[in-house]
């Protein structure tokens, strides 16, 4: 398919003269290119679909992003005067615009357990039970991307400290063979359920001390008794934020470690002031990973606050 725009309903462009040049786009496309359909992207959103139907009729089918709303798309589509078929263009976990955040503002990442119950329900309630309208989907992300953390939206994590460079597979990676076939796959990648610091979670706002020892705990198992070795990496918490999806670069490491052979780590807080966030990488022996992350922050006073919760309107 051709795609003409992604999520313009977002940048300023949910008007008239926006759909109407989206339409005439379409017909020019048509003309060169009869053999593929086009359509456009959107963020969900029931004005955008309102404008689709008056302005742009040439398109064949609409794309549409949802992350935590995913579950109220048909209902939604259904309420509009657009009458054809659309594609559910991005889904996942929830965005992390939708999620929980610490005291000082920062997402809260689900562990990777969470994200398949999401992975399989979803596909199942919101995508295959409205076939007669939703014609297709893409998981986000088939791939690595950095967007708040290195694993949030990743479906393969990359360069593993001290690892070979190749690509190892999440769980969420499983969950879509099964929703794909109906079939787990032979092997599969641990079961990671949760992390803790000082045997707290991240819902509990953990601050510590400069330089403060800490135990940090995961909660990981394999279906297949497999071998496990976890990998941890402290991290600065990112300073420069993508917006809409946008590049944005890796945070700082400031530690990690390779060898471990046990679900737990001691280890010691930064002697600076700051934001940071512990993740663990927890690997079989076949190429699968279960991940989980908590974020903390160093203060002499523990009453870290933000004075920028860095919230976004966008879907990615």
């Amino acid at each position: 398919m051709w795609a003409l725009g992604n999520e313009i309903n977002l940048q300023g462009a949910d008007t008239p003269e926006a759909w109407r040049f989206v339409d005439e786009l379409a017909q020019l496309i048509k003309r060169r290119d009869p053999h593929h359909p086009v359509i456009s992207v959107i963020a969900s959103g029931r004005q955008a679909l309102e404008n689709i139907a008056a302005y742009a009729p040439t398109l064949d089918a609409v794309g549409i992003n949802a992350y935590g709303t995913l579950s109220d798309v048909r209902a939604m589509i259904d309420t509009t005067a657009y009458q054809g078929p659309y594609i559910v263009t991005e889904w996942g976990v929830n965005g992390h615009w939708e999620v929980r955040r610490t005291d000082w503002g920062r997402p809260i990442e689900p562990a990777s357990a969470k994200k398949v119950e999401y992975h399989i329900k979803r596909y199942r309630e919101n995508i295959l039970s409205n076939r007669d309208r939703c014609i297709g989907s893409y998981v986000f992300l088939w791939g690595q991307k950095q967007e708040r953390t290195p694993t949030w939206y990743s479906m393969f994590i990359e360069n593993l400290p001290g690892d070979d460079p190749l690509a190892v597979a999440c769980p969420t990676v499983d969950a879509m063979h099964f929703n794909w076939s109906g079939l787990w796959p032979a092997n599969r990648a641990p079961f990671v359920a949760a992390m803790t610091i000082n045997d707290t979670t991240a819902d509990s706002d953990i601050t510590l001390m400069p330089g403060e020892a800490f135990v940090a705990r995961v909660a990981a198992a394999d279906p297949d008794n497999d071998n496990l070795r976890y990998v941890w990496e402290l991290m600065t918490e990112p300073s420069v934020l993508g917006r809409g999806g946008s590049y944005e670069p890796r945070p700082d490491v400031l530690e990690n470690i390779t060898d471990g052979k046990r679900p737990m780590l001691e280890l010691s807080a930064p002697a600076q002031s700051g934001e940071y966030r512990l993740f663990v990488y927890v690997l079989d022996e076949n190429g699968h990973v279960g991940t989980a992350n908590v974020p903390f922050a160093v203060s002499p006073s523990h009453t870290l606050k933000a004075e920028n919760r860095h919230s976004t309107t966008g879907n990615s």
